[in-house]
């Protein structure tokens, strides 16, 4: 609140972080940075309200060891509480909507304080409300997701019901939860290890139509069923265009991930930018498809 006050007496833009594990710095900012630390994790019945600056992987890992189930799908997604609700996070078979029951966000020029429930956060793949319109608005402080006592975990992702057949393992929410950890640190390339911000680009989200077309033109092209549309892999469309494994100066499309960039270590934002526009421009040719970022940009 007091960051916020000072930043509205001074007319000053306002620049929130979280963990900033999905933020790209392309120059200098002019504004206030407010990084999100407020801390505390509460349990009620079947569920848990955690403050904005709690790190996502350890809440998971809490609600797990308090014997309440349901975010295990969503293991090691990198960052804070606070910017989970933002893009909907989601992974193997899970998103956070599904479990969502509301939040706490601060307005950032009236200082108001206001309870978001499901609806009126207009949840959409890797989209609410904070993203659209309201970007500029809010400044979340705190999320209550609603969990659940019974363990019967989420096996709809094909790719981690044969990780679990193959360990020989029962299906629960622990295992699952190890299951995912396991596939993610063989799939991403550890941040803490070369900088990266994960998923650079959103798999794009085509109408039945559309769909029908290109795999006419593309027998091989994948395609997993969301809601009434279909969801088509990023990574495969950047692989299967050559362009994995395309760098510009430090900036390199991940060979272990296509989805993924990764800045070798003197990576400059100019770099990346053109790495981008490449990218997003040989898709584009190839299939007709424009590739939309996950990371936000500042300034």
């Amino acid at each position: 609140m007091a960051g916020l006050a000072f930043a509205k007496k001074r007319n000053l833009r306002v620049y929130v972080l979280g963990g900033g594990s999905n933020v790209i710095f392309t120059g200098n900012l002019d504004g206030l940075v407010i990084l999100v630390e407020l801390k505390g994790i509460s349990f009620q019945a079947d569920t848990v309200q955690a403050a904005a600056g709690e790190n996502w992987h350890a809440l998971v890992q809490k609600t797990l060891d308090q014997g309440l189930f349901g975010l295990e799908n969503l293991a090691l997604i990198p960052g804070s509480v606070g910017a989970a609700p933002i893009q909907n996070i989601g992974a193997y078979g899970l998103e956070l909507r599904e479990r969502f029951a509301r939040l706490t966000a601060v307005h950032r020029s009236t200082l108001e304080t206001r309870c978001f429930l499901s609806e009126d956060c207009e949840f959409d793949y890797r989209y609410s409300v904070f993203k659209g319109p309201e970007a500029e608005n809010w400044v979340i402080t705190d999320l209550t997701l609603t969990l659940s006592h019974l363990d019967k975990p989420v096996l709809s992702h094909e790719g981690l019901q044969h990780l679990l057949e193959c360990q020989k393992v029962e299906p629960n929410a622990r295992s699952v939860a190890s299951a995912v950890i396991q596939m993610r640190r063989q799939k991403l390339p550890e941040p803490e290890q070369i900088g990266n911000v994960g998923s650079f680009f959103k798999n794009p989200v085509l109408s039945v139509t559309v769909a029908k077309h290109l795999k006419t033109a593309f027998p091989a092209m994948p395609f997993f069923a969301l809601d009434a549309r279909v969801k088509l892999p990023a990574a495969w469309l950047i692989d299967q265009a050559g362009l994995s494994g395309r760098a510009v100066g430090d900036i390199q499309v991940s060979k272990q991930h296509a989805l993924v960039l990764i800045n070798k270590g003197g990576g400059r934002a100019e770099d990346l930018l053109q790495l981008l526009a490449e990218i997003v421009s040989v898709v584009r040719s190839k299939y007709g498809i424009d590739l939309e970022l996950e990371p936000v940009f500042y300034p």
